[in-house]
C-alpha cells in the first residue's frame, strides 16, 4: 500500500493546484501589450504570404470546378467566393506592410477572419446537396481554422473564441441547408477533432513564443546593463547620447555630459576590500539613477570606478548644476567616497551642419568631459570633491579637444 506522500492522488492533486499557472498565459497589462506587438509585428510577413495564397488558392478552386469538379457552385456562388472572401484577402495583404499600426492589427485581423467564416458559412448553406450534404462543407471549414490559428498571430483566447463561432456557425449552415444527419455528425466529428488539435498546437505555440519572448527581454536586458551596479552599459551610453544629440539639434535642445570619476579608489579597495568596494559603487550607482528620470535621460558605468550622467534640454548653464547636482546628491547620500565631476554642454549650434550625429560624435563629446574632469581632478584639494565644467566649444572636431 502506497503512503499519501508516494501515491497518485498527491500528484493529481498538484497538477490541480498548478491549472492556474498553465492556463494563465497573459502578462500584466504593459507586457502583455508588447508581446501582442511584437508578435504581430512578426507575424506579419507571414500573415501577407498566408493571405495571398488563401486567395490564390479560392481563385483556383473556382477555375477547378467550372472546369473539372462539375460546377457544383452556381454563378452567383463562385462571385461570393471571389468578391466577399478572396477579395478582401488581397485587399488586406497590400494593406499590411506598413499601413497598419500594431494596435489595429490584431482587431483588424479578427475582423477579417470573422468575417471570413461568416461569408463561408453563409456560402455553404447555399450549396447544392450532393450525396445528401453540401460537398466540400466540412473541409473547407478545417482549412479556415487551420489558417486561423497558424497564420494569424492572434492571441491564444481569441483563437478559441473564433473557433468556437466558426464551429458553431458551420452546424447553424448545415442544418440550415438540412443536411443528412449521419454525413452532418461524420463532418462535426472531424471539424472538431481538428478543431481541438489545431488549438493544442496553437496554446502550446503561444507559450513557447512567450517563453522565448521573456528570455529575449532578460538576455537584451543584460546586454544593456552593467552587472555589478544595474546602470547602463558603455553600449548603451553611446546609444542614449546619440539620441540625445539628435533630438537636440533637431528640436534646438542643449545636452549635458557629466563623467564622474571615484578618487582614490584603489586605495579604498586596499583598505576595505573588493567587496567593500563593489557595495559602495552599487550605492554610487542608485544615487546617480536618482538623478535621471526623464527619457532621454541616462546614467551609465563608463568603465571600471568611472560614471557618466546625460541630461537632455537643460538650460545654459546646465552643465554646472548637473555636476553641483551631482555633488549635492553624493554629500547627501553619505557615501564614504569623495568624486571629481567634469562637466560640458553641448549646444545645437555647436555641431557642424556638413555632417550628420554618429559615434565618433558621441567618441567627442566623452573624450571633452573626461578632459574636462580630469582638469578638475588635478586642481581638487585633496580629500575634497572636484567639479569642473565647460560648454562645448564650435563644432565638435578633435582639434577642439586637442586645444582644450
Amino acid at each position: 500500500m502506497s503512503s499519501p506522500q508516494s501515491g497518485p492522488l498527491p500528484a493529481l492533486a498538484a497538477v490541480w493546484r498548478r491549472r492556474g499557472h498553465w492556463l494563465d498565459i497573459r502578462f500584466k497589462a504593459e507586457l502583455e501589450r508588447f508581446f501582442r506587438d511584437t508578435k504581430l509585428e512578426r507575424r506579419r510577413p507571414l500573415l501577407a504570404a498566408g493571405l495571398v495564397a488563401a486567395a490564390l488558392l479560392q481563385v483556383v478552386f473556382v477555375v477547378f470546378d467550372y472546369l473539372w469538379l462539375g460546377h457544383h457552385l452556381t454563378p452567383g456562388q463562385s462571385a461570393v467566393l471571389l468578391l466577399a472572401v478572396a477579395a478582401p484577402q488581397m485587399v488586406f495583404a497590400a494593406t499590411l506592410p506598413r499601413r497598419l499600426q500594431p494596435a489595429h492589427l490584431q482587431w483588424a485581423v479578427l475582423a477579417l477572419v470573422a468575417w471570413t467564416a461568416l461569408a463561408f458559412s453563409a456560402l455553404l448553406a447555399t450549396l447544392p446537396a450532393s450525396g445528401g450534404r453540401p460537398p466540400f462543407a466540412w473541409e473547407a471549414t478545417i482549412t479556415l481554422v487551420i489558417f486561423a490559428c497558424l497564420f494569424t498571430g492572434l492571441r491564444f483566447f481569441h483563437v478559441l473564441a473564433l473557433c468556437a463561432a466558426v464551429f458553431v456557425l458551420y452546424l447553424a449552415s448545415q442544418l440550415w441547408a438540412a443536411s443528412e444527419a449521419r454525413p452532418l455528425l461524420y463532418a462535426l466529428y472531424f471539424l472538431g477533432a481538428v478543431t481541438l488539435l489545431a488549438l493544442i498546437g496553437e496554446y502550446l505555440l503561444e507559450r513557447a513564443e512567450r517563453y522565448e519572448f521573456l528570455f529575449r527581454r532578460r538576455l537584451h536586458r543584460h546586454m544593456e546593463r552593467d552587472f555589478l551596479t544595474g546602470l547602463a552599459n558603455r553600449r548603451t551610453l553611446y546609444r542614449s547620447l546619440k539620441l540625445a544629440l539628435d533630438m537636440g539639434r533637431r528640436d534646438r535642445r542643449a545636452v549635458a555630459v557629466a563623467m564622474i570619476d571615484v578618487d582614490d579608489f584603489k586605495s579604498f579597495n586596499d583598505k576595505y576590500g573588493h567587496l567593500g568596494g563593489d557595495r559602495n559603487l552599487r550605492r554610487l550607482a542608485a544615487v546617480l539613477r536618482q538623478l535621471v528620470n526623464r527619457p532621454l535621460d541616462c546614467a551609465a558605468r563608463y568603465a571600471g570606478d568611472e560614471f557618466c550622467v546625460v541630461w537632455y534640454d537643460v538650460t545654459d548653464n546646465g552643465a554646472d548644476i548637473l555636476a553641483r547636482r551631482i555633488q549635492q546628491t553624493l554629500a547627501d547620500a553619505g557615501l564614504p567616497l569623495t568624486v571629481s565631476v567634469g562637466s560640458v554642454l553641448i549646444t545645437p549650434d555647436r555641431f557642424d551642419g556638413r555632417g550628420s550625429i554618429n559615434r565618433n560624435t558621441a567618441d567627442l563629446v566623452l573624450e571633452y568631459a573626461d578632459t574636462r574632469l580630469y582638469r578638475a581632478k588635478l586642481a581638487r584639494p585633496r580629500n575634497n570633491t572636484a567639479v569642473g565644467g565647460a560648454t562645448l566649444p564650435g563644432e565638435v572636431r578633435h582639434a577642439d579637444v586637442e586645444s582644450s
